[in-house]
């Protein structure tokens, strides 16, 4: 008995082992979110300056365009807070405490060597915003790899060795786990490891009896009561398990009952900071007064997002992880063995998911803001889904000795899936575009989710490959060659009108433009559009300056138009944004000139004459009762 135990011990540090490696490995690039910010600064912002709001970093770099940035809310009582709850801060302020200890312990040692002792550390600061992401993709790492661990701990209860690494390898590397997951300190990363520790504690619960499954329940309430802290949506996996423990273990419930009190930490905090009437919304009720959130049942937006969650090219679920297809089959085998408890609980929470996927198929937007690599919003099922893989999995291989040749074609065929899903997260894992703002946001063009010429994983495969092949061999020769004309520009209302550009053009503040414009290579080299994933690596794009009344340089949120395509020398192309022209009313010069993302723009002829000029004036805001567009 010893031995075994020993090497399950080994098995489990060698999976948490190789996932914090090859998660920090892939950890180098961008691939974060900014609605994690209040929740990687929380616990530091309370251990260094000892409050738990952020009045503090109201002139800081994050309020650098002079508004509110969406993941902060000015509360009612007049601080400054979180947006999102704050489930996610406590759950991994464990970490955020010895990071903190870490980094006293760093600014000590710099300080002796220095001769200049400070153990201040200045979280406002933008220097202080790499340090912040990288403990953000550490905490996401470390999170994701126990996550991963305890998810091979719950498959091994029900199948298996081979069917337990199998499928953990799955829900590993081969899904969101690992590019969305690892990569940030996201909601759903927390949210996943809560889920996962739930179904091993209630699956152990139908292994043990006594003392020990009563404590197991009384863990399992503390994840559940942690729920919503973390993702209000994420309340439904704490119905399922209420319900599913009253079903099989009557009286008991109420070790699960006493658990349940961690989701008052949450509610006290949106209660002082938005009053309690709002105990349970907190910040998302800014979110849905803005218009940011809401709901669409009209049946055209249903079935949009029913599909488009599932296999739109950019977004769809079993096109991003082809192999969870074989958790539809494991469902059925779940449902055919359906008598025995932990069948009923892995059952309860496919219903549960179910009724998750469902509600976002009435939630706007679908996507979550299209901003990440895959289908955001229903990581949260991975877990489940990936069990339901398993009873698949668990089938072909009991029946693999004597088995048919339908068998031996349907392992084959997981296999496949299983090694396109890894292809798909080592893509994302290893490469990073814009590719939900370029050319358009999708908000501006949807249609774009769709699009099988530039889908998000063509474009992130283009950029890996430029990673590993740079296109440009000779920076300084390259932008020597590089040139062209504007043949035509004009800008789009909000409406859809057209209006070519003369050398006027006025706008009322705070209104968005998307600049048109089509131009021809007159150089001697190809130009590399936003289709060739190029970002940093010679992308060639047009550049919009722009200069006030006094001479000086306004900087703008969006200053680049993207140009399509690959044209050779003699063709032409379309250039285009979405474009937030400065606030301030008044007279500026604008001009558009030819230029290379990377190393190559450096050779360019600072000399050489823009492609266009302008004049742009920007009029005041009028009434919104007489408001009409310019």
């Amino acid at each position: 008995m010893k031995p075994r135990k020993m090497s399950q011990a080994a098995i489990v540090l060698l999976i948490f082992a190789a996932c914090v490696w090859v998660y920090h490995v892939s950890g180098s690039l961008n691939l974060g979110s900014n609605d994690n910010i209040p929740h990687t600064l929380l616990a530091l912002n309370w251990l260094e300056n000892q409050t738990l709001n952020f009045d503090n970093f109201r002139d800081s770099y994050f309020f650098q365009f002079g508004e509110t940035p969406y993941y902060f809310s000015e509360a009612p009582n007049g601080h400054l807070t979180s947006t999102y709850p704050i489930g996610t801060a406590i759950v991994t302020f464990p970490l955020y405490l010895l990071f903190f200890l870490y980094l006293k312990l760093n600014s000590l040692v710099q300080g002796l060597f220095s001769g200049n002792l400070s153990l201040a550390i200045n979280l406002t600061s933008a220097e202080f915003e790499p340090t912040r992401r990288t403990l953000a993709r550490l905490a996401a790492t470390l999170c994701s790899a126990l996550t991963v661990v305890l998810f091979y701990l719950s498959a091994r209860l029900k199948f298996l060795p081979s069917v337990a690494l199998l499928t953990t390898f799955t829900f590993a590397f081969a899904t969101s786990t690992w590019v969305l997951g690892s990569q940030d300190l996201r909601q759903h990363t927390v949210s996943n490891l809560l889920l996962t520790a739930l179904i091993f504690c209630l699956l152990k619960a139908n292994r043990t009896t006594g003392r020990p499954r009563q404590l197991l329940f009384l863990v399992a309430g503390c994840f559940c009561g942690l729920f919503p802290s973390v993702r209000l949506t994420s309340a439904i996996f704490v119905v399922t398990a209420l319900v599913y423990v009253v079903y099989f273990y009557r009286r008991e419930v109420i070790f699960f009952l006493l658990g349940l009190p961690t989701i008052l930490l949450n509610w006290a905090w949106n209660s002082y900071y938005f009053g309690i009437e709002n105990f349970s919304r907190g910040g998302y009720l800014r979110q849905f007064e803005s218009g940011a959130s809401g709901y669409n049942f009209s049946p055209d937006y249903i079935v949009e997002a029913f599909f488009g969650q599932l296999i739109s090219p950019s977004d769809g679920f079993f096109v991003f992880a082809p192999v969870l297809l074989f958790a539809l089959p494991g469902a059925y085998l779940a449902v055919r063995q359906r008598a025995g408890k932990d069948e009923i609980l892995v059952l309860g929470l496919s219903l549960a998911c179910l009724i998750l996927f469902l509600h976002y198929c009435v939630y706007v937007p679908w996507d979550g803001g299209g901003g990440s690599y895959g289908p955001r919003f229903l990581m949260d099922v991975l877990p489940v889904v990936c069990l339901l893989v398993g009873y698949s999995l668990q089938a072909i291989v009991l029946k693999f000795s004597t088995a048919s040749r339908p068998d031996r074609v349907l392992l084959a065929l997981f296999l496949g899936l299983l090694l396109c899903s890894t292809a798909v997260e080592v893509i994302g894992a290893f490469s990073d575009t814009a590719w939900s703002k370029v050319p358009l946001p999708l908000i501006r063009a949807p249609e774009r989710r769709w699009s099988l010429s530039d889908s998000q994983i063509e474009r992130h495969f283009r950029n890996m490959v430029a990673r590993i092949h740079p296109p440009i061999s000779d920076p300084e020769t390259y932008a020597r060659q590089i040139d062209g004309v504007i043949e035509q520009i004009e800008w789009l209302r909000q409406n859809g009108t057209v209006v070519p550009l003369a050398d006027q053009m006025q706008i009322r503040t705070g209104n968005n433009r998307i600049l048109r414009a089509t131009l021809r290579n007159t150089g001697q080299s190809p130009w590399f559009g936003y289709q060739t994933g190029l970002e940093g690596f010679g992308e060639t794009r047009l550049e919009l300056r722009l200069w006030n009344e006094a001479g000086r340089p306004v900087k703008l949120k969006q200053d680049r138009l993207y140009i399509s395509g690959t044209p050779q020398p003699g063709e032409t192309a379309t250039a285009m944004a979405l474009l937030q022209l400065p606030r301030q009313p008044g007279t500026y010069q604008a001009e558009l000139r030819l230029i290379i993302e990377g190393n190559a723009n450096e050779y360019m002829n600072p000399d050489r004459p823009p492609l266009h000029r302008w004049t742009i004036t920007v009029l005041p805001r009028l009434k919104k009762s007489a408001a009409q567009e310019s």
